[in-house]
């Protein structure tokens, strides 16, 4: 039950991360000039500043699935940390970066506004 349930969480807070990923690289071709390819994009997500933000998401993203990968029983303990810190990610205040842009991008996206809330709900029934 605990594995399945922190495949849920992963499965949404990856659909989540790329509706932020896909108007995050529209916001920049906007102000900087077209994303030339997927490599450009991967380039610009791991090193350029404007993309920041997003990273906490992917790290816990690849947390989830290095935790999962590894085939040892999933521990109560282990999924409770899981849910607090997409929690905290998810809710994070208005005066960071991470919350500030958030917010912004959840005024922008209606998609991104659903998927939040979904994960919300399923974080809630743990």
């Amino acid at each position: 039950m605990a594995v399945a349930r922190l495949r849920a969480w992963r499965t949404s807070l990856l659909a989540l991360h790329k509706a932020l990923v896909d108007n995050e690289l529209a916001r920049y071709a906007a102000a900087h000039g077209p994303v030339s390819g997927p490599h450009h994009a991967l380039k610009l997500l791991s090193d350029d500043p404007w993309f920041q933000w997003l990273r906490p998401l992917l790290v816990l993203v690849v947390q989830m699935d290095e935790r999962l990968a590894d085939g040892r029983p999933l521990g109560n303990d282990e999924l409770d940390a899981f849910r607090r810190e997409t929690r905290v990610l998810l809710q994070s205040p208005a005066d960071t970066a991470i919350g500030r842009e958030y917010q912004r991008s959840l005024q922008e996206l209606p998609a991104a506004v659903v998927t939040h809330g979904k994960l919300l709900e399923l974080l809630k029934d743990a």
